[in-house]
This record gives C-alpha cells, sequence and structure tokens, in this order.
C-alpha cells in the first residue's frame, strides 16, 4: 500500500530523467523516442551485415527490450534484442561485444537530434522541481541511465539546468552498473552532502520497476509517477514504490507544494 500524503518534510530529492523528468513520447513520432533511435539503429546495422533478424526486429519487440533487459541501460535493450533474434546465447550482456558496441553507438548518434526536436518535459515537471529546489535548500540531484550530454541537454532545453548543478547530475558514464542496481542513486545521494542516517527523507522520482529497485536499495524514499507503468504494473514488482502519482501536480498536492 502506498501513502497519499507525505508525513514527513523532505531533505532532498533525486530525479532520474527519461520518462521521469522527459516525456519521450512528446512530438508526432507515435513512440518513445528511445525506441524510435533503437529501432533505426538495430535495423541499419542490420542491413550493414545482412543479419535478418535484426532487420525484422518489430515494433512490440523493440518496445518490450528495455523491460526484459537485465540492465536498465542503451546496451542491456540492445543486448535483449541479439538475444531474443539468436545472435547471443545469454541474457547477460557481455559490453565487450562489438556488434553491441556498434549498435549502440549508432543509437547515441540518431538520438540526441531526436531529442533536440521532440524532447520536452512531462507537464508540471519544470515547476515541481524548482519547487523541489526551493523546499530543499538546492538539495537536488539526478540519477539517469542516459548518456550525461542528452541528459545535459534536455537539461538546457528545459530550462532545468538552473537549479542541477553539474556535479549532482549523475548519469551513465559516472557509474559501473546500472539500474536496478542502486550505484546511480547513491553516488546521487553523496552530492547531496546529507548524513547517511537521511537517507529515507530524500525523495526518488522513477517511473520503472528497475529504477524503482534501484531508489530503494539506496534507502531512499520512492516516489513512481505511471508515465510509462500503471500503478498496477508498479506494484506487481518485487520492489514497490512509496508513493505513486500519475503526474507532479498530484506530487505537489502530496507534499503540499503550490505549483
Amino acid at each position: 500500500m502506498t501513502l497519499s500524503k507525505l508525513t514527513f518534510c523532505p531533505l532532498g530529492a533525486i530525479f532520474d530523467v527519461d520518462d521521469t523528468l522527459l516525456d519521450n513520447y512528446a512530438g508526432h513520432l507515435g513512440k518513445n523516442l528511445h525506441e524510435h533511435a533503437r529501432l533505426l539503429a538495430v535495423r541499419e546495422i542490420g542491413q550493414k551485415y545482412r543479419i535478418s533478424g535484426l532487420v525484422e526486429v518489430s515494433d512490440e519487440q523493440n518496445k518490450a527490450a528495455i523491460s526484459r533487459a537485465s540492465e536498465h541501460s542503451i546496451e542491456g535493450s540492445v543486448w535483449q534484442l541479439m538475444y531474443e533474434v539468436g545472435l547471443v546465447d545469454s541474457p547477460a550482456v557481455d559490453h565487450d561485444n562489438a556488434l553491441l558496441k556498434e549498435i549502440a553507438a549508432r543509437k547515441r548518434e540518431l538520438y540526441e537530434p531526436v531529442l533536440r526536436e521532440f524532447g520536452a518535459p512531462l507537464p508540471r515537471a519544470l515547476e515541481f522541481v524548482k519547487a523541489m529546489y526551493v523546499l530543499t535548500d538546492s538539495k537536488i540531484a539526478i540519477a539517469s541511465g542516459a548518456d550525461k550530454h542528452n541528459v545535459q541537454a534536455f537539461l538546457q532545453t528545459s530550462g532545468m539546468s538552473t537549479v542541477f548543478e553539474e556535479r549532482r547530475v549523475i548519469a551513465r558514464q559516472d557509474f559501473v552498473r546500472a539500474k536496478p542496481d542502486p550505484e546511480s542513486f547513491e553516488m546521487a545521494f553523496q552530492t547531496l552532502a546529507l548524513a547517511d542516517s537521511d537517507r529515507g527523507r530524500v525523495l526518488a522520482f522513477e517511473d520503472d520497476p528497475k529504477g524503482v529497485a534501484a531508489a530503494k536499495r539506496a534507502g531512499l524514499y520512492v516516489c513512481a509517477i505511471t508515465s510509462r507503468f500503471s500503478e498496477a504494473e508498479l506494484m506487481k514488482a518485487e520492489i514497490v514504490p512509496d508513493m505513486v502519482h500519475g503526474s507532479y501536480a498530484d506530487f505537489a498536492d502530496s507534499l503540499g507544494i503550490v505549483l
């Protein structure tokens, strides 16, 4: 059971980016921005090497890849597709695999212009982040599995770069183990300069079950937004959030914040 009202004053906040702050379904593409770039990259490299399994990856397979993957990352989702079409024998990601590296690199190249053209914050996300900046005396951070330059590009275009200090932006290049491992949230928490005993009063905002698990393992109070997964799906996971809402307006109400 999740709470509808927060019963303490938060000392800090840590945000995921994709589908938590960034609306990956903005624009007219009709699909998630990451999914769009990933499918283009997979099919392009498949055509380059005449790998029919990659060329024929369906929209449905591609969409489900990140949820089925063993880790929440570009490499994890691409590897999952490679595993499903029979190119590799194990679902455990081999980060040294040459084909994986090439597809992931191409996906990154394709994603940045799509992000800059279509990327936009979720409704009221900017106002909420600014309110949390004030409420926590500027102790807010990012813990994202996305590439750092893409995170920074989004923060700049969304107007959030003024409230997230660069040293508090933890992205894929900063850690080794992707979510559901807590490493990214652990690093983000350390940037807040709070006591270890304060972890339970730091809010972690996530949208994905793997991210929820990572934040909970870091000892944080987890708030999940239903931008991609329903409340029922989030609550069926092995590790569940402390609070679930469908919008930042609802979170603001739970925290007693006026946006």
